[in-house]
């Protein structure tokens, strides 16, 4: 992490971060899985060990892990281009209790709806994620005048009954998805 971080007498290092986290997965680290998946996803050369990498975290229950695995899925980052999973990734994760999974959820499922012609559909779905705090979603609202509240994702729903396990660790990268 003191490479990953720029803690180091040599500032950031992500090729030594990656090696050191790479070693910490293969030892069981969920951690060291989650931040070489990270780094690999925005490797050129390593963005084809990002979804192995965060397959290894979310199967360690990890739902940074499995809210990134998704993300890749859903844009066919290192791996195929997969909706499907890449929806059935984020819901279960959102069940779980992962805000940021319920927000990119929501707004592709209200995607979907939208392309399909289906503004109905879409206008639930949308509400749905402004109620989880995803912003996006409250801004398709707003276009099509529907009055609409973002809530802060300490308001969102189910927010109050859980606090995230991966709350301990805050990461500087998060991949974007929907």
């Amino acid at each position: 992490m003191i490479f990953y971080q720029g803690r180091s007498n040599y500032g950031q290092n992500l090729q030594e971060a990656y090696f050191y986290l790479e070693q910490s997965c293969n030892a069981q680290r969920s951690l060291g899985c989650y931040e070489a998946g990270i780094i690999a996803a925005h490797s050129k050369e390593k963005k084809a060990n990002a979804p192995k990498l965060l397959d290894r975290s979310c199967s360690s229950g990890d739902l940074r892990g499995c809210r990134n695995l998704a993300t890749l899925y859903y844009n066919g980052i290192g791996i195929a281009k997969n909706q499907y999973v890449a929806m059935k990734l984020f819901k279960t994760n959102c069940n779980k209790g992962d805000t940021s999974s319920c927000q990119k959820f929501y707004y592709a499922l209200g995607k979907a709806y939208e392309k399909s012609k289906n503004l109905v559909g879409a206008k639930l779905q949308y509400q749905q994620g402004c109620s989880y705090g995803d912003k996006s979603s409250c801004e398709k609202l707003k276009k099509w005048g529907v009055q609409s509240s973002l809530k802060s994702q300490e308001q969102s729903p189910k927010q109050d009954q859980r606090k995230q396990a991966s709350s301990l660790h805050s990461s500087k990268t998060e991949l974007q998805s929907p």
